[in-house]
């Protein structure tokens, strides 16, 4: 724990051991404002709300999902590619263009092991129509 955040709460504890009165009126005042119909409606409002949106993770997800499912050959080119790096067939290579650690490029989705290393930039590159072409199949 950071020091600050910790001293912090170090300090709150102390505070609240040496003024038990002043917690005792914050705490009621708190409580009773908790009790207030209009501010239990807005809270039950705000839980409604709030747990109907859909999270960026679970978003994601959803996403991810789709596209698999659109796209299942390019899904099982790349599973297989991660099986044979895992098993150790296949090797991870440098960028064929700058030598930085690569990532598994696949010119022909049925030709799934025969891929071409590329930089995270360079298969960026790649992938919105610039210019590398020479080195790659």
């Amino acid at each position: 724990m950071p020091r600050n955040r910790e001293h912090g709460r170090e300090y709150l504890r102390q505070w609240r051991a040496r003024n038990p009165r002043r917690v005792a009126e914050y705490n009621k005042r708190l409580n009773a404002s908790r009790l207030n119909d209009e501010y239990r409606a807005a809270r039950r409002e705000w839980d409604r709300t709030t747990r109907k949106r859909e999270t960026a993770r679970t978003r994601d997800r959803r996403h991810a999902r789709k596209y698999r499912q659109k796209y299942p050959e390019k899904e099982r080119a790349k599973r297989q590619v991660r099986t044979a790096i895992s098993r150790g067939d296949l090797k991870r290579q440098p960028c064929v263009f700058c030598g930085k650690p690569g990532h598994a490029h696949h010119p022909d989705y049925s030709k799934p092991l025969e891929v071409v290393w590329l930089c995270r930039q360079h298969h960026a590159d790649l992938h919105n129509g610039r210019a590398l072409k020479a080195k790659v199949k």
